[in-house]
């Protein structure tokens, strides 16, 4: 197991480098004190609506998916929403803040340049040695030349 994780690591975004604690306190407003069951089975829907559109080769875009999942929801908890609080709802989902820890790891400078903007910490894998950034006075906090590099850099961070 210890082989494969030197390789590849893959991160989910949902609850593991973005914050999903927001969105019930976001539906308060739109669905009063139902708020926390509604986003409840609003996640649960979503992941389950994305999974079996998968299976059934149906794909739809994950914005549609959470958009259904959230009309069920409201259904199923018996909240009525306009149109206008979809629209509120669904941005809550767009508006997300990242947990504090993440680090972004990318070989492209402009993933760098984009993620010290929106303020992650970020770790640059420059491959090329050639490679230089963009002069817009943004340097990634850490610059690795591999990952062995990038992870004994990474390593006091633990």
């Amino acid at each position: 197991m210890g082989a494969l994780l030197n390789r590849t690591v893959a991160c989910d975004v949902y609850g593991t480098l973005i914050d999903t604690q927001a969105v019930p306190t976001r539906l308060t407003a739109l669905v009063g004190e139902k708020a926390p069951a509604v986003s409840a089975v609003w996640r649960q829907k979503q992941l389950e609506y994305s999974f079996r559109r998968g299976l059934m080769g149906d794909y739809c875009d994950f914005s549609a998916c959470t958009r259904q999942a959230l009309l069920f929801a409201c259904r199923q908890q018996q909240v009525e929403i306009s149109d206008a609080g979809v629209t509120q709802a669904m941005q809550a989902y767009a508006e997300l803040e990242p947990f504090s820890e993440i680090c972004l790891v990318s070989s492209n400078a402009f993933d760098i340049l984009g993620a010290a903007h929106a303020g992650l910490r970020t770790a640059w894998l420059r491959r090329d040695p050639q490679a230089i950034l963009d002069p817009w006075d943004i340097e990634p906090d850490i610059l690795a030349e591999d990952c062995s590099d990038l992870s004994s850099q990474l390593a006091p961070a633990r």
